[in-house]
């Protein structure tokens, strides 16, 4: 439903703005049941040019060549590695159904170091996300149904801040 890529100045991003996925306000806010699209790609505003990029069907994350890594999309499961920003996306997944959300990327910065130690690598799951740090470490955070956190704890509620599952 949504698509990134990223040049050697920008992230581009083009297909649904369900949840705010365009990562800008020019299609947002959308209707009740509305799944407001773009059919061509459109620049992603980033505190700089991008290393990586990732996408899934409920958020997407970009790492800046300083390290800095910055997600826009659904924060139903704490899946931005930020708190609750006060916007709702509505979505036409449950429709009427506001979801907290980011239409703009915001810069992840959690206590912890996970974050604060550099990123060199971002990957999103359905409603989770994990980074590989400049340390070799790889940390993640959001939904944890299914264990999909991958630090040996048994599923459970959402991991809020970063968890280390495996060391650099």
């Amino acid at each position: 439903d949504l698509s990134c890529a990223r040049t050697a100045t920008q992230v581009l991003c083009w297909g649904t703005d369900r949840f705010g996925l365009l990562g800008d306000t020019a299609t947002y806010p959308s209707g009740p049941g509305t799944d407001p699209s773009r059919s061509r790609p459109a620049p992603i505003e980033l505190a700089g040019p991008a290393r990586d990029i990732d996408a899934s069907f409920y958020h997407a994350c970009a790492v800046t060549l300083a390290g800095d890594l910055w997600c826009w999309g659904a924060n139903d499961h704490a899946n931005l590695g930020v708190p609750d920003t006060g916007e709702r996306c509505d979505t036409s997944v449950v429709p009427g159904t506001p979801l907290p959300c980011a239409t703009t990327p915001v810069r992840v910065a959690m206590v912890g170091g996970a974050v604060g130690l550099g990123v060199d690598r971002v990957t999103v799951g359905y409603q989770h996300t994990c980074i590989l740090g400049h340390e070799g470490a790889v940390h993640c955070w959001g939904a944890s149904s299914y264990g999909q956190i991958g630090d040996g704890t048994p599923p459970g509620p959402d991991v809020t801040e970063p968890r280390l599952v495996l060391e650099g």
